[in-house]
């Protein structure tokens, strides 16, 4: 079968045989875990206990607040330390409900499974249930999963895309879980399909996971209405709106999302957590990331608590080596560079990565040659240089003409461009300028 593409992108260097071919491992139980009180853009969740109360794996611990928000499930049973301000592996401040293990962690208090087949299961309860056990977006983007099965009401979801790409280098947590629970990927998509009222489901995965795309397929192939897509080897293949042209043929517009061409896009680890929590009554408190670097002593996957610290992680991938030098939460294209180790894992977290300073030394920076590469291979068609250095210079008003808000922050400009600019960081601290302002003159763009 032909392999599906989109306009533009790179071949950035793999980096997955650290990890490839081994098994998920399963992390013991932490000594601590600290769980965000806000994942995503809703309101933090309001804590419905305090310092030194029992509590259970899987019970609610903080209840969500507004159409967006999400509630907080305990991962682990144990003693609540308190509410503690953090720093969460993605960068954002707040506070985070503390938990100190005790005996019989692993036991867990689970939600009513939703009964029936899945074609009698209401649309109404699905969504329910999916913001009852906290799902979001497990690719990165930590976007509500139940926000996503409520379009506008003059919106029609004709297709749901799971996204199977995983096309950040070094990462291969989702294609485990693939191998690993493909009838659990095909059951979660068909349960989000019927929630949107979908006809079509689609599977998108790398072309080089050939035994992920035969598995999956296999788990599909009583299924009419799905079909499992291969799809070229590229970056930024995983991105929404590169994997929506690649998979239908359909242009997200500027400023727009997928659901303005009919599809909802979710991740593999998304899908699985969608069928444990309505078929299983299980909550989103576990997840599987990938360790890896040449940094760590036992690079892996991992399926760990939520809330686990990053040290801890680490500790249980054999600890670091002695050259390792950087720690970068997620993969190295877009992935956050961390300034300490103790800080929390949430749901969206994908990997850790631990860098040498071999690794981790930055290039020196040189002029511009104006050989227009990262123009050429911006996915999104946007101008990187001339975006970098209005941001640079504060120019406002340059930067929203060239619609800096549509850049994805995929890194593909920087990785591209010979002179070795920080094109990305600049455009990123740019749209922090744009947004700034916007705030300062009450929201006006």
């Amino acid at each position: 079968m032909a392999q599906k593409t989109f306009k533009s992108g790179v071949a950035a260097p793999e980096l997955k045989n650290q990890t490839r071919g081994d098994t998920i491992k399963n992390a013991a139980v932490p000594r601590r875990v600290i769980l965000p009180l806000k994942e995503g853009p809703g309101d933090p969740a309001q804590p419905l206990v305090k310092k030194k109360d029992q509590v259970k794996a899987g019970q609610l611990i903080a209840e969500a607040q507004g159409d967006w928000g999400l509630p907080v499930r305990a991962s682990i049973s144990g003693r609540v330390e308190g509410i503690v301000d953090i720093r969460t592996a993605a960068g954002q401040m707040g506070q985070g409900i503390a938990i100190a293990a005790e005996e019989n962690s692993e036991e867990m208090e689970k939600m009513e499974p939703l009964r029936g087949e899945i074609s009698s299961l209401d649309p109404e309860t699905i969504c329910k249930r999916v913001q009852e056990a906290g799902i979001l977006g497990m690719g990165g983007a930590g976007f509500p999963t139940h926000v996503k099965l409520k379009p506008p009401p003059d919106v029609k979801i004709d297709t749901v895309i799971i996204n199977g790409a995983e096309c950040e280098p070094y990462l291969t947590c989702d294609e485990k879980v693939m191998e690993s629970q493909p009838q659990e990927i095909v059951s979660g998509l068909q349960i989000l399909m019927k929630a949107l009222g979908a006809e079509k489901g689609i599977v998108g995965i790398k072309a080089h996971k050939k035994k992920a795309i035969e598995l999956v397929r296999e788990a599909a192939q009583d299924l009419p209405a799905i079909e499992v897509v291969a799809l070229v080897d590229k970056y930024p293949m995983g991105a929404e709106k590169m994997l929506i042209d690649a998979l239908t043929g359909r242009r997200v517009p500027r400023g727009g999302l997928p659901f303005h061409v009919g599809v909802a896009v979710n991740n593999i680890q998304t899908a699985i957590a969608v069928k444990e929590a309505v078929r299983d009554g299980i909550p989103l408190i576990q997840r599987v990331i990938t360790v890896t670097g040449s940094g760590v002593k036992n690079p892996g996957d991992w399926r760990i608590y939520i809330g686990t610290p990053v040290e801890e992680v680490i500790n249980q991938a054999g600890g670091l080596k002695d050259n390792a030098a950087k720690i970068v939460a997620g993969g190295p294209m877009m992935g956050q560079a961390l300034h300490t180790s103790d800080v929390p894992l949430g749901r969206g977290d994908t990997a850790i990565l631990i860098m040498t300073r071999e690794e981790a030394h930055l290039p020196r920076e040189r002029a511009c040659i104006r050989c227009a590469r990262c123009v050429d291979h911006c996915p999104i068609f946007l101008n990187p240089i001339s975006l970098a250095n209005y941001s640079e210079q504060e120019l406002i008003e340059g930067m929203e003409r060239l619609k800096i808000d549509d850049c994805i922050e995929c890194g593909t400009c920087s990785f591209i461009c010979p002179a070795k600019k920080p094109l990305v960081q600049n455009i990123i601290l740019g749209k922090g300028i744009v947004q700034n302002a916007r705030r300062s003159n009450g929201g006006s763009g």
